[in-house]
C-alpha cells in the first residue's frame, strides 16, 4: 500500500512526500518483521522501499534476507527488480527465471521497463 501510494506521489511530482510515503512503509514493514521476522514477502517489499530510498546497502541486507527465506513469486519478482536496481544483473535475472518457472506471467515482465531488459530486450522471447 505505501509503495503505490509513494509510487502515486511520484507520479504527480512531489518527491518530499513521496520520500515519506516509503518511510512510512519501512516502519510499518520494519513492524510486523519485529512479529515474524521470517516473512520473506515483507523483506522483499522492504528492499523494494529501501532501494527507492536510495539506500543501496539496506535494500541489499533486506533483499538478501528475503532471498534465504523461499519468497513467493510476487516477492521473487520484487527481488529481481531490486537486485536490477542494484546492478546485480546476474541475481536479477535468476529471480525472474525462477517466478516466470513458477508461472509469473511473462507478458508482465514483457511490458514492465524495470524488467524487461531482464529478457534481453524488451520484448524479447529469449529466456533470462
Amino acid at each position: 500500500m505505501w509503495g503505490n501510494l509513494a509510487g502515486m506521489y511520484n507520479l504527480l511530482g512531489q518527491p518530499a512526500r513521496e520520500r515519506a510515503a516509503y518511510l512510512q512503509g519501512v516502519r510499518r514493514a520494519e513492524a510486523q518483521l519485529a512479529v515474524n521476522p521470517r516473512n520473506a514477502d515483507v523483506h522483499a517489499t522492504v528492499a523494494v522501499y529501501y532501494a527507492e530510498l536510495g539506500r543501496r546497502a539496506d535494500a541489499r541486507r533486506a533483499a538478501d534476507r528475503a532471498a534465504t527465506l523461499d519468497p513467493p513469486v510476487d516477492a521473487e519478482i520484487a527481488l529481481a527488480g531490486v537486485y536490477q536496481t542494484l546492478g546485480d544483473t546476474a541475481a536479477a535475472r535468476r529471480w525472474l527465471r525462477q517466478a516466470l518457472s513458477e508461472g509469473y506471467p511473462r507478458d508482465l515482465v514483457e511490458s514492465d521497463p524495470s524488467l524487461a531488459p531482464l529478457l534481453g530486450g524488451a520484448g524479447s522471447r529469449a529466456a533470462p
